[in-house]
């Protein structure tokens, strides 16, 4: 008798555990699900989500060239235009500075160097923050993206050179 109060005091023990570990369990799928309908649809939203504080600045970096800027057009700066090198326009930096450029959700980063303004003031103030050569945008992601979410960390002084991280 002895015996079997043991084994239904064990099965009910056990019973409750495992509706706590299945109550457990829901509530934080529930939470989950919470989470992944709080995203944000903004994408500047989601790269600040993305990158927190940590970098310099944090928005959505698109590409230039083709027709509206050929190889071979005076930048800003006074080089000629090349899609193939690693560069970028930006408003908010020197010229010659070097940028690590982080794409956003990946482990994908690519430097490269101011030479140019830009983007244009009507995108620069809905968080467009950086224009990048073709090269440059073709490293993170595929052209057709045409806007992607980015981290920006300035490489001050003597930091890498404009490339792809290996």
């Amino acid at each position: 008798m002895e015996n079997r109060g043991r084994i239904r005091l064990s099965a009910i023990v056990l019973a409750v555990c495992l509706l706590g570990i299945t109550a457990i369990g829901i509530a934080g799928i529930r939470k989950a699900d919470q989470a992944k309908n709080n995203q944000p649809n903004d994408p500047y939203q989601a790269a600040i989500s993305l990158f927190g504080a940590q970098a310099d600045k944090v928005g959505m970096a698109s590409w230039y060239g083709n027709e509206e800027y050929p190889p071979g057009s005076l930048m800003a700066n006074g080089e000629e235009f090349n899609d193939e090198h690693f560069t970028c326009a930006s408003w908010d930096y020197p010229f010659g500075t070097v940028l690590g450029i982080y794409y956003g959700g990946t482990t994908r980063i690519v430097y490269v160097r101011v030479t140019d303004r830009g983007p244009a003031k009507r995108l620069y103030e809905k968080g467009r923050i950086i224009d990048l050569s073709k090269k440059a945008f073709e490293t993170l992601a595929p052209l057709d993206y045409g806007v992607i979410p980015v981290a920006i960390y300035p490489q001050w002084g003597l930091g890498p050179q404009p490339g792809i991280e290996q």
